[in-house]
């Protein structure tokens, strides 16, 4: 090899690294600009998930109150029935013995 050959040699491998060079700061910065896309998309789903989250505590918070509300309800519910059931109970009894002393008078 001579002189002028490990010239051009050495002017091949330059241009080489300045185009490796060149690829590698477009790769970066294509990298850098994936993350802050990335980022920007983290921080709108952090932004939902909390929209979500406190929306899931109030529907939590609503559900327990109903739920108060409905055993009160059920309560109650419960307790009319029974009433009424009492009253009919009293009623047939009372009906009941008019037809008793009806059927057999007294002597």
């Amino acid at each position: 090899m001579t002189k002028n050959d490990d010239i051009i040699e050495l002017v091949h491998e330059e241009k080489k690294q300045n185009i490796l060079s060149q690829q590698l700061l477009q790769l970066s910065s294509s990298l850098k600009q994936n993350f802050i896309t990335a980022g920007s998309v983290l921080k709108e789903d952090n932004a939902a998930l909390d929209h979500m989250h406190k929306i899931a505590t109030n529907n939590k918070q609503n559900l327990i109150r109903e739920s108060g509300r409905l055993g009160r309800h059920a309560y109650k519910y419960c307790f009319d029935v029974m009433m009424f059931f009492l009253v009919i109970f009293v009623l047939w009894t009372f009906i009941s013995m008019i037809i008793l002393m009806r059927v057999f008078p007294k002597v």
